[in-house]
């Protein structure tokens, strides 16, 4: 991780929760999980993490305007494993592929919520 470019470096907060994230990946329960249910848990403590880093200042002003929103909506909308999930696809994992073909209805549900989301248009949680 970089060292802090002062008081008014807002990307450092960015780096620091992906670092923190990233060190979670092989500690208690996490190690168990596989790396797309890693990806879903993780994906929750990032939005909440960069949440409270907004509201203290510690965040660059896009994600203070439209990636925490974004991410703290899906949660509160129950879209948010679904989003993860969705978002692994490309990988090819198995557990993936079973997860989304069990879960068509959830997915189909997040990608009408998605299409129709922008920023501002509901208050985050």
């Amino acid at each position: 991780m970089r060292p802090q470019g002062g008081d008014q470096d807002k990307w450092w907060g960015t780096d620091m929760m992906l670092t923190k994230v990233r060190s979670n990946r092989h500690a208690g329960r996490t190690a168990a999980m596989s790396d797309a249910e890693f990806f879903a848990t993780m994906l929750e403590g990032a939005a909440l993490l960069s949440n409270s880093m907004a509201v203290n200042g510690q965040l660059s002003p896009m994600w203070q305007t439209v990636g925490i929103p974004y991410f703290l909506e899906a949660r509160a909308q129950g879209h948010l494993l679904s989003l993860a999930f969705d978002v692994t696809r490309p990988l090819g994992a198995p557990e993936t592929k079973a997860w989304l073909a069990a879960n068509v209805e959830a997915v189909d549900s997040f990608h009408a919520w998605s299409k129709e989301w922008k920023p501002g248009a509901a208050p985050a949680p």
